[in-house]
């Protein structure tokens, strides 16, 4: 075999190895994703001003009940089977006490039913449309396209579906006080 092609197989057997090496790494690399957390607040909460219970570690703010609406909607509406719920966990920052304690019952429940098939749920939100908004309250409706995989996770349905929020404004911090799916 001549020199030319001995050295030409070596190289392209290195530059497999490397690209086998790269697709390794890339495949294992976990996304680094930010934890965003809103700031507590220093009063006692009362009815009137609700705050959450999720002492922050850092001064991230967001300030906008349009912006806290997306993030609770898309948030709360993906999720499956196998993430044990864990799309309310995320939520609860951005909820009222008593909405809390909603969401952490419906968790409870839904964690107690017996394991069915595969279900899992992707929300993502198409069009807001804020209602009504004053210095305290804000009412905001909402339309996401879901997207479900029942049974098998590779076999995918598409649907509209529309949620509407109701949000109070806790000092600088809008709160998710109620929401309602909307078949």
């Amino acid at each position: 075999m001549e020199h030319k092609t001995k050295f030409e197989i070596v190289l392209a057997v290195l530059i497999l190895i490397a690209l086998a090496f790269l697709l390794w790494w890339l495949l294992l690399k976990k996304p680094a994703t930010p934890e965003v957390n809103l700031p507590a607040t220093t009063e006692q909460a009362t009815p009137s001003t609700p705050t959450p219970e999720v002492t922050p570690t850092n001064d991230v703010q967001i300030t906008t009940a349009p912006t806290i609406a997306r993030t609770f909607v898309e948030r709360l509406g993906s999720f499956s089977t196998e993430s044990g719920y864990k799309n309310i966990d995320d939520v609860l920052v951005l909820a009222t006490d008593s909405l809390q304690k909603e969401l952490k019952s419906l968790k409870a429940t839904a964690l107690k039913a017996p394991a069915g098939a595969y279900y899992g749920v992707s929300t993502r939100v198409i069009s807001l449309e804020t209602e009504e908004e004053s210095a305290s309250t804000a009412l905001i409706s909402i339309l996401t396209q879901r997207t479900e995989s029942i049974a098998d996770p590779l076999a995918k349905e598409y649907r509209y579906q529309s949620i509407d929020l109701s949000l109070v404004k806790s000092e600088d911090t809008w709160l998710v006080k109620d929401y309602t799916w909307i078949e």
